[in-house]
């Protein structure tokens, strides 16, 4: 992030190819408009040239440039052909990428009013939903060998996914990969919805979630959580209010800009 613009003009990477309404991309251009921003896309080749030249990130179209999620930065390891220290370097000169932010207390995300109690029987015990990836796929086996009945679901949709979360009783954050990611937007949307979250290692979110440090907790905590009905249904309204009350999406996109200075 470079110079203010007034209004702030803002380059959002990944908007043009985001065409599906509930991509998050599209959900925070809405949020940037609504602050008072002039919102422009930005592709995956500026974003190349800008994270190469980081001295001239603001002649990107004469914008600030806003990184959504952390795997863009990822996926142009191979074009920038940088070592990943080099790219959280260049990461960490950008105020508005999503690691810098994170580490001063702000992320991009939040809950939306998409996600939202429905007042429907939750009749799903356990719910995972996302990519199938290897490592998921190992923990979730993990749970079934444990004797936990899980429904997973690859729904991105956010609609159809706020039925879901409303039928769950208990819905699992297993990390995709080894590496802790930036989820916290995955817990604001379940929490929006009036789940009850179980998730690994996020300690700031713990006040609301489960946290558990592998399969087996994770395993005792379902059973656990499914044998406590009113109990699980406090944590959950809990998480629900805080998140509205502190996590949602404008006002994170708000302490955004206020932390770049604009």
């Amino acid at each position: 992030i470079m110079r203010t613009m007034q209004p702030p003009k803002i380059a959002v990477a990944g908007l043009a190819e985001a065409t599906e309404p509930w991509r998050m991309e599209r959900k925070l251009a809405a949020a940037l408009t609504r602050l008072g921003c002039e919102v422009v896309p930005t592709n995956a080749a500026e974003l190349t040239l800008a994270m190469r030249k980081t001295a001239d990130l603001a002649d990107l179209n004469g914008s600030r440039l806003c990184v959504w999620h952390a795997e863009t930065i990822d996926k142009r390891k191979a074009a920038l052909k940088a070592r990943s220290e080099e790219l959280e370097e260049l990461a960490s000169s950008a105020d508005l990428f999503l690691h810098s932010l994170k580490k001063s207390g702000v992320f991009l995300g939040g809950a939306e009013p998409t996600f939202h109690p429905l007042g429907l029987e939750r009749d799903i015990d356990v719910l995972h939903y996302g990519t199938l990836t290897p490592r998921r796929k190992k923990v979730l086996k993990q749970l079934a060998n444990a004797g936990v009945e899980i429904t997973h679901v690859e729904e991105y949709d956010h609609e159809k996914l706020n039925v879901w979360l409303n039928r769950a009783k208990v819905v699992l954050n297993i990390h995709a990969y080894s590496a802790t990611p930036i989820v916290e937007t995955r817990l604001a949307e379940c929490l929006s919805a009036g789940a009850y979250v179980l998730s690994e290692p996020l300690p700031e979110w713990s006040d609301f979630c489960g946290y558990v440090e592998n399969g087996t907790e994770l395993a005792t905590m379902c059973k656990s959580a499914l044998d406590l009905p009113n109990w699980r249904t406090r944590c959950a309204r809990s998480g629900r209010d805080w998140v509205w009350n502190h996590q949602r999406l404008d006002q994170n996109v708000e302490r955004a800009l206020e932390r770049c200075g604009l």
